[in-house]
């Protein structure tokens, strides 16, 4: 098993439970991919309305950031003690 430190803010923060969790990925699902499955179905259709579009299933109004790099590849590889961020998009005027 690996571990994960995941950061996350705003309504994903309250979805999450906090802004900083521990999340432990088996080997063969250690991708960014992997986590985000993980993630899913451990907090289920909330967490899957505020990150993923409906109709497209991509990520929306996130960006996440793989130790402190924005990521746009979700097959990378996460290894133990990766940290991913998940920074909501921000409109301005």
């Amino acid at each position: 098993m690996i571990k994960v430190k995941v950061g996350s803010f705003f309504t994903l923060k309250e979805i999450l439970g906090g802004n900083k969790q521990e999340v432990e990925l088996k080997p063969e699902n250690s991708t960014v991919k992997g986590l985000l499955q993980e993630l899913s179905d451990r907090y289920g259709e909330k967490f899957r309305k505020q990150l993923f579009d409906p109709k497209t299933g991509e990520v929306k109004f996130y960006r996440i950031v793989l130790n402190g790099r924005q990521c746009h590849d979700f097959e990378a590889p996460l290894n133990d003690g990766d940290r991913i961020d998940f920074y909501p998009a921000l409109a301005g005027g």
